[in-house]
């Protein structure tokens, strides 16, 4: 009996073992698919990971946030790619948010536009120091009005010029 016990109580052991390996290996690819989010181009402002933003607008985009950011500290921060590999656009855009450090650091005062082309989808976000003066239900008018048009018929440039030119700080 005690020979028994002895090799049960192995094989137990053994398959516990075997199962926590095999779920945290899942748990790693799984958490490496979904984990890895865009690196921001030495320009900062504009990411276009899918190539959609012409070499004038980028320019436009980063001497806007240049006087932007000199002014109080602020920034817009485009980010475009193609797919987000199955992440949720919300988690990527707040991902990219936070690990960017987008904004003044004590002001919290950035604003990022996430575009994603092949999946049809944008998502904007505020820091916390803007979410008294801009709310999300303002972020959603804005986008409604300068962006959800020309984004449906793949005409971004006009509409990516036009939200940079909205003053979110008055």
């Amino acid at each position: 009996m005690k020979n028994v016990f002895l090799k049960s109580g192995r094989t137990l052991r053994t398959v516990i073992l075997t199962l926590l390996l095999v779920v945290g290996l899942v748990g790693f690819s799984i958490g490496s698919c979904y984990g890895a989010i865009v690196e921001p181009s030495s320009q900062f402002y504009i990411t276009d990971e899918a190539g959609v933003i012409s070499g004038s607008t980028e320019q436009y985009i980063v001497e806007k946030n240049g006087q932007l950011e000199d002014l109080c500290g602020g920034q817009i921060v485009v980010v475009v790619v193609d797919f987000l590999d199955g992440m949720d656009i919300e988690d990527y855009a707040y991902k990219i948010f936070n690990d960017w450090k987008i904004g003044d650091d004590d002001e919290n005062n950035g604003i990022l536009l996430l575009l994603t082309i092949g999946e049809e989808n944008y998502w904007c976000m505020q820091g916390k120091g803007l979410e008294n003066s801009i709310t999300a239900g303002d972020l959603d008018e804005i986008l409604w009005y300068y962006l959800e048009d020309d984004f449906a018929v793949g005409c971004l440039v006009r509409s990516i010029i036009d939200i940079s030119q909205v003053n979110f700080w008055i």
